[in-house]
């Protein structure tokens, strides 16, 4: 039986005569019928063909049962997908974070799944690090933990990412061997099924966006990959977006840091004097943590 069904009769019991059908939608299958029996020899031929009319009869009220709930589906995640990206317009990158942060409340509880989380790394590094998460009320926080280790490009996950764009695994054997660090890692936190896509930007893969379930193993479906992706772009132009902002932020500090010194080269006759001045500019308004200068 499967995991999804629900058992009636005398549970313990064997069936002593058993039949199973096809259910079929135009030349697909789409399920199966069954009729079991306590009695041996209980049913002939014509009770197959009776069971196998039924079956066909069932199969195309199923299918539209199927379409009827894949159209509402749809509208919901048009929904999801609609009001997240709306409120990534006009965001300032002080409001970056918390509007991520919020993209993976959404995700993940559209989705019911534990834990809600992206990886991200600067354009160019080897390494992307654990940035921003979200967990589900009763998962254990050590699971969430922000110092999860960083993941190397070259490692098999990330490799996996860049070949067939998404990694969806409902149960952790479907790990193959070389994906070993990977598969003692979830193991470690608990962590059942998992479902993620890579952060693109251009040609290159600067990240992940990750779902997980630590409760129960998940079968992920191809609109969860589909919201996962569509999310995981907003998400990626957010942070490329912030992190331009704050780069023109840089510079332009680093622009009045150097008018301020010109000025003060042409002002200040006192060669210590200068150079303590300067250091107090260099800290206070370029933001350095330190500054010095050597005499040769």
């Amino acid at each position: 039986m499967m995991a999804e069904g629900v058992a009636f009769g005398d549970i313990p019991r064997p069936s002593a005569s058993i039949m199973f059908v096809p259910i079929r939608h135009a030349d697909e299958v789409i399920g199966v019928l069954s009729l079991q029996s306590y009695a041996p020899r209980a049913y002939d031929a014509q009770s197959l063909e009776t069971l196998q009319a039924l079956a066909d009869h069932c199969g195309g009220a199923l299918a539209r049962i199927r379409g009827a709930e894949g159209l509402q589906r749809r509208a919901e995640i048009d929904n999801v997908v609609s009001k997240l990206s709306a409120s990534f317009v006009n965001l300032t990158p002080g409001q970056t974070d918390a509007a991520i942060v919020h993209a993976l409340e959404v995700v993940g509880t559209f989705t019911s799944a534990d834990h809600c989380c992206v990886f991200y790394s600067a354009l160019g590094n080897r390494i992307v690090c654990h940035t921003h998460q979200w967990r589900a009320e009763g998962v254990e926080a050590c699971f969430c933990a922000p110092d999860s280790p960083p993941v190397q490009e070259a490692s098999w996950w990330m490799q996996e990412l860049r070949r067939t764009k998404f990694i969806c695994l409902p149960e952790l054997d479907a790990l193959p061997p070389e994906a070993a660090p990977e598969k003692q890692f979830f193991h470690a936190k608990g962590v059942k099924s998992v479902l993620a896509v890579p952060l693109r930007y251009g040609d290159s893969v600067l990240g992940f966006l990750r779902l997980s379930s630590v409760r129960r193993n998940r079968r992920w479906t191809e609109e969860h990959i589909a919201l996962l992706r569509i999310v995981g772009e907003t998400i990626t132009n957010a942070l490329q977006h912030k992190r331009a902002a704050e780069r023109i932020l840089r510079l332009n500090q680093l622009y009045s840091v150097l008018t301020r010194i010109n000025g003060l080269i042409v002002r200040t006759p006192v060669l210590e004097a200068l150079c303590e001045e300067a250091c107090r500019i260099l800290v206070e308004s370029g933001h350095f943590r330190a500054a010095w200068v050597g005499m040769v």
